[in-house]
């Protein structure tokens, strides 16, 4: 049983990487424990799936997920759980194990080690316990597995897989509103979730310099979050209003049309004190995918996800301008994108489909 608190339609990587590798597992082997949604969502999937109220406002609030944990293995004769979130979802299943002995898989993404490793104290004894105690720990990235082995565990507990894609065979063709506004410009894209951590803050100081060699550039930001305000005061201050436009929340099945508008995905994703990091980067996948070169931040598992010189280019994040040469570069050297755009498509196509991962996950389960 996967118990998931980020599950498709929620956006974003994590989900898209959960649900990728459940449709490719055996479907009579799997069950999903998600949060609710809107009815009749879950008749795509081929495997059943529970949708239930996880948590409550009391303290700890995730205690009636053990309560929604234990109902659903009764009811499906469970023989392991797979846990998408080592906090606060490991926490549940490490006591729902203590009292039935049912052995469990922990899935980490880079942040949600980070983080208790970053603060200490009970949240990284919590984790500790939790990973300890599992079968067999997925990490998403080289760069997420140093982090798990910094908890005391032992390298052979754990197991590299991937997020993935499932390649559209055609390139999209953006709609005509947007495609006749942006006609005359050369459109630089960043779609992720507005916290700190993305870096689109750099991006946006780094658009002075930039606009003095490729001054028809139109930086275009997909997402919502935290960050909002602080973004549109950045925008005001360095008075980028007509070259900085913030497109808010667009739903996964749209954002083919941005991918296709533009000419360069960029994301400097930087460490931030707290913990908070990329642990690898789904989307430079993706703008590969659609025939883009993309701009990675040095830092977390983007070095993965992208490789500098051969399928992007990879910057300092907290570096202004080295961020700015780089969109420069890429923005006035056609051949040079088109090449670095062709060889991530070919990457993404040899390397990241998700039968293979998926098969890697169907052998710890029948392990």
């Amino acid at each position: 049983m996967l118990i998931t608190i980020d599950f498709s339609p929620a956006s974003g990587g994590v989900a898209r990487y959960l649900v990728g590798l459940a449709k490719n597992l055996p479907v009579d082997e799997l069950v999903v424990l998600a949060p609710r949604v809107e009815k009749n969502y879950d008749n795509q999937f081929k495997f059943r799936v529970y949708r239930r109220k996880m948590f409550w406002s009391l303290w700890p609030q995730w205690l009636p997920l053990v309560w929604q944990i234990y109902k659903v293995a009764k009811r499906e004769q469970v023989e392991m759980f797979w846990v998408a979130q080592p906090l606060p979802v490991g926490t549940a299943v490490y006591l729902v194990n203590k009292f039935f002995k049912l052995p469990y898989i922990v899935n980490t993404h880079g942040m949600d080690v980070a983080g208790p490793l970053a603060a200490g104290g009970r949240r990284f004894k919590i984790l500790q316990k939790v990973l300890k105690s599992a079968r067999t720990i997925t990490v998403n990235s080289e760069y997420t597995k140093e982090l798990v082995l910094k908890c005391g565990l032992n390298e052979d507990k754990i197991i590299k897989v991937y997020p993935c894609l499932t390649l559209n065979s055609q390139f999209p063709i953006p709609n005509s509103q947007l495609k006749e506004k942006y006609k005359n410009k050369k459109v630089l894209l960043t779609v992720g979730r507005l916290v700190a951590r993305k870096g689109h803050d750099q991006v946006i100081k780094s658009l002075p310099q930039v606009l003095l060699k490729v001054p028809d550039l139109v930086y275009l930001i997909v997402g919502d979050g935290e960050n909002k305000n602080n973004l549109l005061e950045l925008i005001k201050s360095l008075k980028l209003e007509q070259n900085v436009v913030l497109e808010g929340f667009i739903p996964d099945e749209q954002l083919s049309v941005y991918f296709g508008l533009a000419k360069v995905f960029i994301m400097p994703a930087r460490e931030e004190k707290d913990g908070d990091i990329e642990g690898f980067g789904l989307v430079f996948l993706e703008a590969n995918s659609y025939g883009l070169p993309v701009i990675a931040g040095r830092s977390g598992g983007q070095t993965e996800a992208v490789i500098d010189g051969q399928t992007g280019l990879v910057v300092d994040p907290k570096n202004v301008d080295e961020i700015a040469r780089a969109i420069i570069k890429l923005m006035t050297n056609q051949e040079l994108a088109k090449k670095l755009a062709q060889q991530g498509r070919e990457r993404v196509e040899q390397e990241f489909y998700w039968l293979k991962e998926a098969d890697k996950i169907t052998k710890i389960l029948n392990g």
